[in-house]
């Protein structure tokens, strides 16, 4: 049976020019906690870099612009611990108990299995996914446009709902349509 994680709609809330990189790295923690504690305390930030294809400085400057979210942290602490020739960090990610705004996603999203060569462009188009997921109609996959066009989406409008720009929208979602 696969596991799944739980992810907030409110993740569409994230602010900021790196939105749908933060959006991932966000899940790929949340993919990892004790559900019992809602901490995760065993994810490290090499590991991240490696699973989502990031570099470590973007890594370490994802984490500490995340964990500003209130609707996401509780808190994180950091502890950092260097290791024989690697750099390893060991933060300790206090998540937001549940509630129920909330969707689901198979921790198998984060195989490396989309056909993008960039894996900067390979991780924004899951941000992208992820994002639309949390304005779908709860536990579909749909998403139903408040003003639709006659051929088509409406782009300039699920572009306000998700808070990035009409271009960014057009990009990755060409990127995710092509990658299949």
């Amino acid at each position: 049976m696969e596991q799944y994680t739980t992810v907030t709609r409110r993740i569409n809330e994230i602010t900021g020019n790196n939105k749908l990189i933060d959006a991932v790295v966000y899940t790929y923690i949340k993919s990892r906690i004790n559900y019992r504690t809602y901490i995760a305390d065993t994810v490290t930030e090499y590991e991240m870099s490696y699973h989502l294809g990031l570099s470590i400085d973007t890594i370490e400057n994802v984490v500490p612009r995340i964990s500003k979210h209130p609707f996401l942290f509780d808190k994180v602490e950091q502890d950092e611990e260097k290791n024989i020739g690697s750099y390893k960090t060991y933060n300790r990610y206090y998540l937001v108990k549940g509630n129920d705004n909330f969707f689901f996603i198979y921790n198998s999203f984060f195989n490396d299995d989309m056909n993008i060569a960039n894996s900067v462009d390979r991780c924004k188009v899951k941000g992208l996914l992820l994002l639309i997921k949390s304005v779908c109609i709860k536990e579909t996959n749909k998403y139903v446009s408040d003003k639709p066009r006659k051929n088509g989406l409406n782009k300039s409008e699920l572009a306000r709902k998700l808070g990035i720009d009409t271009d960014t929208l057009t990009k990755y979602l060409a990127l995710a349509i092509g990658a299949g």
